[in-house]
């Protein structure tokens, strides 16, 4: 052997065992704050499309969620933007796309009737 006692191989075992345990407790920690996170940003940006109903017009959706990051305004534009939504929602709608910016990132979809400027659908996508 090298020259160790019996007591230096215990005490590195036990110091390997606590530095073991210390980087599992910082990874259960930090995939439980992604968790958390995640569940939270998803409770809050429902709440918000919920209180978002059909009909509502478009200055009131404007006050709540201010100045919209993106405007698609023709068909293959919302098309493009609606990832996977309803396609009834394509036609004759605008689509107005607000960041959420709570983590992790993402959008609020609001689609209107482009000739009465009113809610038509409410929903949120990941970015």
């Amino acid at each position: 052997m090298t020259g160790r006692t019996t007591s230096e191989l215990v005490r590195a075992l036990k110091s390997l065992a606590f530095l073991l345990a210390g980087l599992v407790s910082a990874v259960l920690l930090f995939v439980g704050s992604v968790s958390y996170l995640y569940a939270r940003s998803e409770a809050e940006i429902t709440r918000i499309v919920s209180e978002i109903p059909p009909g509502t017009s478009l200055s009131t959706v404007l006050a709540r969620l201010g100045k919209p990051a993106q405007v698609c305004r023709d068909e293959p534009s919302v098309r493009g933007m609606s990832f996977g939504k309803n396609p009834d929602l394509y036609s004759n709608s605008d689509l107005y796309m607000f960041p959420h910016r709570a983590i992790p990132y993402r959008w609020i979809l609001i689609y209107t009737d482009k000739g009465s400027s009113k809610v038509k659908h409410a929903d949120w996508a990941n970015m």
